[in-house]
């Protein structure tokens, strides 16, 4: 049993990582779709400030959220990329 708990933790933390992934993807895929309906001028600009009021809260400073952003930048633009990672890093991270 012992050599069984070090595997157990490691698939553990695996499950926890993937839920981290996924639930920061989401949050991004919800600001690409209020940037671009903010964008066309269906939104206003309030709704784009909030959810990065949220993601500023630090979770994608974590090395799993510079995993998740350098996942799903590269479906958005350069100028969403730039603007992206002015606000949230101060300029291109450093993975």
């Amino acid at each position: 049993i012992g050599l069984l708990i070090p595997s157990l933790q490691r698939c553990g933390h695996r499950h926890q990582r993937m839920s981290a992934l996924n639930l920061l993807g989401a949050d991004l895929i919800d600001l690409f779709d209020t940037y671009d309906a903010w964008q066309e001028g269906l939104v206003g600009r309030m709704h784009v400030d909030m959810r990065m009021q949220l993601i500023k809260l630090g979770a994608f400073l974590s090395p799993v959220g510079m995993a998740t952003w350098d996942h799903w930048k590269m479906t958005r633009d350069e100028e969403f990329r730039e603007w992206f990672e002015t606000e949230v890093y101060g300029g291109v991270p450093s993975t």
